[in-house]
């Protein structure tokens, strides 16, 4: 014969509420925390963004997806119950990069969180005032970390970035290129190259890294700065202007 528990509505309504994680009389270790993260201060051109979230033990637990036109909004979700890992890439597997990585203490009931994304990566300019001469110029800036891990990491290996070549209005010769943080710059190298009939050969090799450590640009600062060189086509003289939003930095480097 089977069995039916039968329970009037109280009863009923008392069951669920000892059961949910609201009850006063439960453990609560296993109940999630809900976190809001405020993205509300994200630069829009920052066209998605990818989050990551790691439990203390390195496992990942959540992966999502934002856009920009959900930056406004709080975006809310529920974790497990501890320190949580939590790594924002902006652009990412672009040269536009930009990463956040907010500590998320999700170990009570509730957390809200403003995040703040930062740049990694900057604009350098090189130019160059005179005649290209025979045969054409192209140029590198030769780094050596080439990537992030998803933990914010680096990737240790050589890369070369190409600048992108034109002509200004006053007819001087110029290189840009979009390099992301380096872990360090005592590789860094400016390169610049001859192409003819024979072949390609390196003209000039500049030890980047060491010229900008000299003045003292901040590799670790929050937002990278731009970087802007100018220099004759002897590279005899050599100028370097470090810029960023609110400031500039002139300083003058002979070779």
């Amino acid at each position: 014969m089977n069995r039916i528990l039968f329970l009037p509505p109280v009863a009923a309504l008392t069951t669920l509420f000892l059961l949910s994680c609201t009850s006063i009389f439960e453990e609560r270790s296993d109940c999630p925390c809900y976190v809001t993260l405020d993205f509300s201060k994200t630069d829009p051109s920052i066209k998605r963004l990818e989050l990551w979230f790691f439990g203390s033990g390195g496992e990942l637990l959540a992966k999502d997806t934002l856009y920009s036109e959900q930056y406004e909004k709080p975006y809310n979700i529920e974790l497990k119950r501890e320190m949580i890992e939590c790594h924002i890439w902006g652009n990412f597997n672009t040269d536009s990069l930009y990463y956040g990585a907010p500590s998320l203490d999700a170990t009570g009931d509730n957390l809200h969180k403003e995040v703040e994304i930062c740049r990694e990566y900057a604009n350098v300019t090189l130019i160059l005032n005179g005649e290209e001469g025979d045969g054409f110029l192209s140029s590198q800036i030769s780094c050596p970390s080439s990537g992030r891990e998803i933990d914010g990491g680096f990737i240790e290996k050589e890369i070369r970035v190409n600048g992108e070549k034109s002509l200004d209005s006053k007819g001087n010769l110029n290189f840009r290129y979009r390099i992301i943080r380096q872990k360090s710059m005592e590789k860094m190298k400016l390169l610049m190259s001859r192409y003819s009939p024979q072949g390609a050969e390196i003209v000039e090799s500049l030890e980047l890294g060491d010229l900008l450590s000299g003045i003292g640009y901040d590799m670790e600062a929050k937002n990278l700065k731009d970087i802007v060189i100018s220099a004759d086509m002897s590279f005899t003289s050599l100028k370097i202007v470090v810029e960023s939003w609110n400031e500039k930095d002139t300083v003058t480097v002979i070779i």
